[in-house]
């Protein structure tokens, strides 16, 4: 028998009226309050409190203390990622994960996706990269208690140097647009960063310059997965363009997600031996 989520869904995609109110700030407020409820506990403490207070939490099947912002993005991500499973490999990809693992996790953004991936698979290290000061800072109290697990406040590019960065947007911070207030903060070379076995990339559009940058072919990650992102991409096509610079660079084995809107989606590409 289907779950009630599953129903949902079907029930959300077969109706485009459905599913406007069901993208609404106040319904998707709802959603992720209750959502976050049935993943967290104490579960009265998610919806007591201001408006983006931190709360700290641990999940109902255990796993690393949480540090969220009380009725904001940060419950829909972790709906995302522990309800929803979104971060789940295809299964051609499994085989490529097994054994120890090093994760490079590009826009750690409050430490969601590190938690799964800890609880997910045998993680050696796992370096997360976060540019935003806030998103940082509970970043690293979720990390702190695991002797694996580092943060580096900088962003990610394919040349080392500085960001004029709009900070203070939750998980949607990334490169400042022209007329945007920004801080500069630092940025390093991927390419000269620790190696890794899995490359996880969520930077808001910052993804494009290491797409295109010829270094990609030589990169030692068997896996990436990537959310692409129309901003900044110079093509009409974003998720033609993340395939074919992916492809280009020897991820040949693809496995596309849609996204929820047209401006994102995700990507997972493999190789089975690194160069």
């Amino acid at each position: 028998m289907a779950s009630p989520a599953a129903i949902g869904g079907r029930a959300l995609r077969a109706s485009p009226a459905l599913r406007a109110v069901a993208d609404t700030p106040i319904a998707q407020r709802l959603i992720q309050t209750e959502r976050a409820v049935r993943l967290l506990r104490p579960a009265r403490s998610v919806v007591a409190g201001r408006r983006g207070s931190v709360g700290r939490y641990r999940l109902r099947n255990g796993g690393a203390q949480l540090h969220l912002r009380r009725r904001s993005r940060d419950l829909d991500i972790l709906a995302e990622i522990f309800a929803a499973r979104s971060y789940e490999p295809p299964a051609e990809v499994l085989p490529l994960l097994d054994g120890p693992l090093r994760i490079a996790d590009l826009g750690g953004n409050v430490g969601l996706f590190g938690a799964w991936a800890l609880g997910r698979w045998d993680v050696v290290r796992i370096r997360s990269y976060e540019p935003d000061p806030a998103n940082a800072e509970l970043l690293s109290a979720t990390a702190a208690p695991f002797p694996c697990w580092e943060v580096a406040g900088v962003a990610v590019g394919a040349a080392s140097g500085t960001l004029r960065f709009a900070a203070g947007m939750l998980s949607e911070s990334r490169a400042a647009l022209h007329g945007e207030d920004w801080v500069g903060v630092p940025v390093v070379d991927l390419f000269a960063e620790p190696a890794a076995d899995l490359l996880k990339v969520d930077i808001e559009g910052a993804e494009w310059p290491i797409l295109a940058d010829p270094r990609l072919a030589g990169l030692d990650a068997r896996v990436i997965v990537m959310e692409w992102h129309a901003l900044g991409c110079p093509d009409p096509d974003p998720a033609d363009a993340a395939s074919r610079l992916l492809a280009r660079a020897g991820y040949g084995g693809q496995d596309r997600v849609p996204g929820r809107f047209p401006s994102c989606g995700t990507i997972w590409a493999w190789r089975a031996h690194t160069p």
